[in-house]
Order: C-alpha cells, then structure tokens, then sequence
C-alpha cells in the first residue's frame, strides 16, 4: 500500500522555479524524498493540494492528478448500470460509436436531448508557420468534429 506524505508550506514566488509554484522532491527531507521516490508510478498530478492536504504515493506532490476515463472504465460502468454483461456493454458502445461516426460521415448532425450536439464543420485552408525553419506554409481545409453540450450537461457540470 502506498503511504501519505505531509506537504511543505507552498513555495514563496521568486526564482524561475518556483514562480509557477513546482518544487521537487528536494523540498522535502530525505526519508519523504525516498518513500516519494520509490512509490511514483503516475503522471505529474494537475493541482496545488490545499493547505493540511496530503497526498498518495507520487514524488510529483505538488499537484492532484487529472482523471481520466477510458473506454474500458466506461464499458464497466454501462454494464454496472444498464445490468448488462461487460461484452454487451463493449457491443452497445461500439454500436453507438459506429452510428455517430457513420452519421457524421455523412455530414449530418447527432443531437443527443440534454447531452449535446456532435456536428461536422469545415475549416477553411490558412497559413501556418513552420516553428523550425520559420517557413510559411498553407495548411490545407479539413472537417472538424465539434460538440456542442446541451443544456442539461452544462447544469449537471456547473
């Protein structure tokens, strides 16, 4: 099981790395930077814990980790829901994914009431830069998927 390491107070602003409020494991003392150390296994959290706030287990201890679902976390909790097998609920996903995609395939709009809105747009052809070189370059017109969220995600959300 990983332990819980006790924050430093956040570090004052003023030299370049600690202006954006980062600090090392070297902020904290030796027996916290080992047991940091050894127990990292994600990405770099997203968040400055509140003060009194501890964390789980990363050397990155500044922030909280962003979450982040995947399709087979999403397959478990439609089966946990919709009381289905975990293969049915791969099946209906895939099936939903497929209709969406196959709709707006065909330039038409998906409305899910409440949910939001999957539409095709067209960007127009622009000028671009290449970073490297400098070089302007024509970036060419493509479609983009936008979504719109409707109504009743955005109060869910707020």
């Amino acid at each position: 099981m990983l332990g819980e390491v006790n924050l430093p107070p956040r570090p004052s602003q003023g030299r370049r790395g600690e202006s954006d409020g980062r600090f090392g494991a070297s902020a904290l003392d030796k027996p916290a930077q080992k047991r940091l150390s050894s127990m990292c296994t994600t990405l770099p959290p997203r968040r400055w814990p509140s003060s009194g706030e501890s964390i789980r287990g990363c050397r990155h201890a500044i922030y909280q980790e962003e979450t982040l679902m995947t399709k087979a976390e999403l397959v478990e909790k439609i089966a946990a829901r919709g009381n289905l097998t975990k293969a049915g609920a791969e099946r209906a996903l895939n099936a939903f994914l497929s209709a969406v995609e196959e709709a707006l395939c065909k330039d038409s709009k998906v409305t899910l009431t409440g949910f939001g809105t999957f539409a095709v747009e067209n960007r127009k052809e622009r000028q671009g830069r290449n970073p490297r070189t400098g070089e302007t370059l024509t970036i060419p017109a493509c479609k983009m998927v936008r979504f719109r969220a409707g109504k009743t995600l955005k109060d869910a959300l707020n």
